[in-house]
């Protein structure tokens, strides 16, 4: 309550507890300077509570490349942007593991040729 008296609501006890939290996720001064200069603190505060660093870093990064409001922001972070961004490029990873696969199990396969021809590019990929 000292806080709040010398210093205005700004420093109650909630708001101290988001502080602490910014500070231990955020400990790195080469990351949070430029950030601070392009989000506000109500950017922070829906970011705070994801549970990955690289989650909390794309939807900085993505608050700040477009620009996007507090609101938006929470509107992305809702619709899980980070999360499906992720899981589609798991999926394209995982579709060109399988077309490789195929390719190199089927390619002298006479009947499956025509399919095997349309992925054929798929040789000259280095694993």
């Amino acid at each position: 309550m000292i806080f709040i008296k010398q210093y205005g609501s700004g420093f109650e006890l909630r708001s101290l507890r988001r502080m602490i939290q910014f500070a231990e996720l955020f400990p790195d001064l080469k990351i949070v300077s430029p950030l601070a200069t392009h989000l506000s603190w109500s950017h922070f505060i829906e970011i705070l509570p994801l549970e990955t660093e690289k989650a909390r870093l794309f939807y900085a990064n993505e608050a700040v490349t477009r620009q996007l409001g507090k609101r938006e922001l929470r509107n992305q972070i809702s619709r899980k942007a980070y999360e499906r961004r992720e899981i589609g490029k798991d999926i394209s990873e995982r579709n060109l593991w399988l077309m490789i696969q195929f390719y190199n199990e089927y390619q002298n396969v006479e009947f499956l040729q025509p399919l095997v021809a349309e992925i054929s590019w798929t040789k000259h990929i280095i694993w």
